[in-house]
């Protein structure tokens, strides 16, 4: 070996083992970024021109996990003051009963193309949870479930068997 491929041999192993490092870490990071944008995307009430909006992640009966989109009536955010922890148990609680009447439970996905609403009737919050399920014969329609709130982010309970007060359309 000539002292030229002496000297150029540990320069190039140096210089390949030192851009492998760098991309690993540069990689590295790039997820931990991404990881920290995901983690401030879901629960928090972002506000646009006109409404207050909310994504949550929600697993339906298909065991997907799927973003679901919440739309937020301006009088709970502006009126009433709800929190934002309020606000986003709300919606995450709801998205648990959205399957609350359909038949072939394992069958029931969340609608991508409709957002849901939470808004105020008559001193109660409402949920309105947007869904697709399947009947009997496996023809997929809409459902809407309605999940009732007090103001302090609590189910309402109704009836002598103090069940959950929810209606789907």
């Amino acid at each position: 070996m000539t002292t030229f491929q002496k000297f150029k041999f540990p320069q190039i192993l140096f210089l390949l083992f030192s851009a492998i490092i760098a991309s690993c870490t540069q990689n590295g990071n790039e997820k931990k970024d991404i990881e920290k944008q995901e983690v401030h995307k879901y629960g928090h009430l972002e506000k646009d021109s006109i409404h207050y909006s909310m994504d949550i992640e929600a697993t339906d009966r298909i065991d997907s996990t799927v973003v679901v989109k919440f739309r937020i009536d301006n009088k709970l955010v502006d009126s009433l003051k709800l929190p934002e922890q309020i606000i986003s148990s709300i919606c995450k609680t709801a998205s648990t009963y959205g399957d609350w009447d359909v038949k072939n439970k394992r069958t029931y996905k969340f609608n991508p193309k409709r957002k849901s609403l939470v808004y105020l009737s008559e001193g109660d919050v409402i949920a309105a949870i947007e869904g697709i399920a399947a009947n009997s014969y496996g023809v997929e329609g809409n459902i809407c479930t309605f999940v009732h709130f007090d103001t302090k982010g609590n189910v309402i309970k109704e009836g002598e068997f103090n069940a959950p007060k929810i209606w789907t359309n």
